[in-house]
């Protein structure tokens, strides 16, 4: 975390990370620094729900893949558009999932 801190120093906006702990410091209440918000990669959420499923029931994992394989449907769908029309597309199709 104190390497992705000082990479990141005086960057604003918002960071695409994985499940890498160390990125939490980023958003810690009592950071001083510049406002960072942190986005999920849905690719590693996805294989962690994969895992789980795979080791028994478990119904919210089970529609946790679901769900992002709707996503991931929507977008496949949306790829190559400009960014207005796919921006559209997601708020009409994937802001209500």
């Amino acid at each position: 975390g104190i390497h992705a801190e000082r990479i990141l120093q005086g960057f604003s906006g918002i960071l695409q990370v994985d499940g890498y702990a160390g990125y939490n410091r980023l958003i810690a209440p009592d950071r001083i620094g510049s406002d960072i918000r942190l986005a999920y990669c849905w690719a590693h959420a996805r294989r962690k729900l994969v895992e789980i499923t795979r080791n028994g029931t478990a119904p919210i994992a089970e529609d946790g893949v679901k769900r992002i394989g709707e996503l991931y449907r929507i977008e496949a769908e949306l790829r190559g558009l400009d960014p207005e029309a796919r921006l559209a597309g997601r708020k009409e199709r994937s802001a209500p999932l």
